[in-house]
């Protein structure tokens, strides 16, 4: 079995010191493989891999050791930070592609009739929107008001419709609420017969006073 060599006490108490710095325990190691320490002892000292140590010395090729200062909580913030504008970033360029995307494929032949690139047209319909854009909202508000209006005019069609067949329906029944009248005494020659009734009651009671 091969032996473990057990680090120096020296090599540990230049690691301690290095970490009261405040740098990170990969800066360490790769500070002291730097200054020459025996590479395993180091990483035995620092509990760190060799891969990860590897490429910390790598970047320390343009960040000194001595600058990459362990911040908690700072750096944890900036990494979720970094995340979320790598996500929004992500998302943005989605969106341009789609429309993009969109923007090729429905309206190429418009821009070729008019002999302008896509990007071209779609400035100008963009100018054009904005220059007219009050005056659609003025033509909008306008189609509600008549849309209303015309609401309140097919309400009005609708009442007078049902007045209409109402009346319709008097002068239906009109002739037979006539002849109803008739049959019951009560319509005019009913009224024309009652008072011949009356008329001749009246003469019968005049001839016999006279006698």
């Amino acid at each position: 079995m091969p032996r473990t060599v057990e680090p120096s006490e020296e090599l540990k108490r230049r690691a301690e010191e290095l970490l009261r710095q405040g740098l990170d325990k990969y800066d360490v190691a790769a500070k002291l493989i730097n200054e020459g320490w025996p590479t395993d002892e180091v990483l035995m000292v620092t509990g760190t891999s060799l891969r990860k140590v590897t490429k910390v010395r790598r970047e320390m090729g343009a960040i000194p050791a001595g600058r990459r200062k362990k911040e908690p909580g700072k750096a944890e913030m900036i990494d979720v930070i970094a995340d979320r504008i790598r996500e929004d970033s992500l998302a943005k360029v989605l969106d341009m592609l789609a429309i993009g995307e969109w923007a090729v494929k429905e309206l190429s032949s418009l821009a070729r009739f008019e002999k302008k690139t896509v990007l071209q047209y779609l400035k100008d319909a963009v100018d054009f929107y904005e220059s007219y854009k009050r005056w659609i909202n003025v033509l909008e508000r306008e189609n509600a008001w008549l849309r209303s209006r015309i609401r309140a005019y097919e309400r009005i069609i609708s009442y007078l419709q049902q007045e209409l067949k109402l009346k319709s329906l008097e002068e239906l029944l009109k002739p037979r609420l006539y002849v109803g009248g008739i049959l019951s005494g009560r319509g005019e020659r009913g009224n024309l017969r009652v008072a011949d009734d009356k008329a001749l009651s009246g003469g019968d009671r005049g001839e016999a006073g006279s006698a």
